[in-house]
Formats: C-alpha cells, structure tokens, sequence
C-alpha cells in the first residue's frame, strides 16, 4: 500500500497529516482532556485522554503505528472528533465552520453536528449565560478607576524592567502561525471519514511487516552479541 501510494505521490500526505494531528493534540493536551470530561464523562477521559498520544517523527522507528493504534484504542472518529470540535470551537470557529461545509458539500449535509448535548449543558450554553450574567453586575466608578490605575502602573513597570527581545517575538508569532495551520489540518482530518479509513487500511498493510521486523531485529542484536 505504501509503494502504490509514493507511486501517487500521495504518501507523504497522509504522513505529513498525521504528524500534524500528533503535534496539534498533544499541544492541546489539557484543552482535549477537559473537553473529553464535558463530552464522553470522567471516567472515559481518565482511560483515553489523560496519557499523552505518541509524538511522530521522521527519525524514531514505528511512531506513526503507534499514534494509529492509539486513536483505533480510543474509539477512532466518534470519540475523538466531538472533542477536537469542542476545543476548536473556542479558539477558531471560523475555521471549524469553514472546513464543515467544505465537507458538507463533499459528502453531505451528515457531517455538520452541533456541540453535543454534554457540550451544550456544560460548555457553550453555560459559557454565555455566565458571561451574560457577568456583564449584569453593576461596577462603581471608583473601583474601576483604581484597577485602571493598578494596571497602569503594573504595565509602566513591567515596560521598564523588562526588554523587548525580538528574536523571541518573532518565534512567538512563528510558532502561532504553525500552529494555526497544523489546527486547521488536523480539523479537516478529524471531520473527514476518508481520512480515518486510510488510517485503518495503512496500519493493516503495514501489520506483517512490524510482526516480522521484531524477530530479525533480535535475530541481528544476537548475532552481533555472538561475534563479539
């Protein structure tokens, strides 16, 4: 399968995304975990969220099987993309909207679904009645006028006391711009049902070869140890 894919040049595709959905979940490690407790209850998350997923790299040897068996472990597309829209939700629902109907005009109108029930009674509906409850409470003037002024004052000292370095701004914006893409990827692959059956068929394929690559890999460690 590997060597009719390169043929295609698609290969690296689906590495590449797959190393994409690694970073971004493990970036979000907490957010994921807190999400998966609202949506799929505590004991679920304790199981299936609270071990970080497995990092894939180019240079460590059956990373991208791991994070495979992994996802297939926790339960694959219907346990792992209602929290990964549950937490997108909040920090790009402009994005999350976008790459729903672009698959809602692809496969249809099925894969567009709201935040859940377990979402909506503990996370957006709660969210905006607590804000809205917030914005009702009446401040007066000379407390907001003396926190102005604390924030003043603490902005003025923190200005002065520490430097501007550029190169770490500049890092900062880097890595947010990345990662903004690696969100937006890893999304549209999570939405995706195509992308969670290549998963599957990759890992099938690529099963004989991991089951005979650990007794030849034993079978060199002890001819070197009998040569010595």
């Amino acid at each position: 399968m590997d060597i009719l894919l390169k043929r295609h040049g698609r290969s690296w595709k689906y590495y590449s995304s797959i190393a994409m959905f690694s970073h971004t979940v493990r970036d979000l490690c907490k957010d994921v975990f807190q999400a998966w407790v609202s949506i799929h209850k505590e004991a679920s998350a304790m199981a299936c969220a609270k071990k970080l997923f497995p990092t894939c790299c180019s240079g460590r040897w059956n990373s991208v099987d791991g994070l495979e068996s992994r996802l297939e472990e926790i339960g694959g597309q219907p346990m792992m993309h209602p929290v990964l829209r549950y937490v997108l939700m909040k920090k790009a629902p402009n994005v999350v909207i976008d790459i729903e109907l672009q698959l809602a005009g692809k496969y249809g109108d099925s894969v567009i679904s709201g935040c859940g029930s377990s979402g909506n009674s503990g996370g957006c509906g709660a969210s905006s009645s607590s804000s809205t409850a917030n914005a009702e409470v009446p401040i007066s003037h000379a407390s907001a006028k003396a926190k102005a002024k604390a924030k003043a004052k603490a902005t003025a000292q923190a200005s002065q006391t520490m430097a501007v370095d550029d190169l770490a701004v500049e890092a900062t914006k880097q890595h947010t711009a990345k990662m903004g893409k690696y969100r937006k990827q890893t999304f549209a692959c999570s939405a995706d049902v195509l992308w969670w059956a290549t998963a599957r068929v990759m890992r099938c394929t690529r099963a004989p070869v991991l089951h005979l690559s650990v007794p030849c890999i034993l079978l060199a460690l002890s001819s070197q140890q009998t040569f010595l």
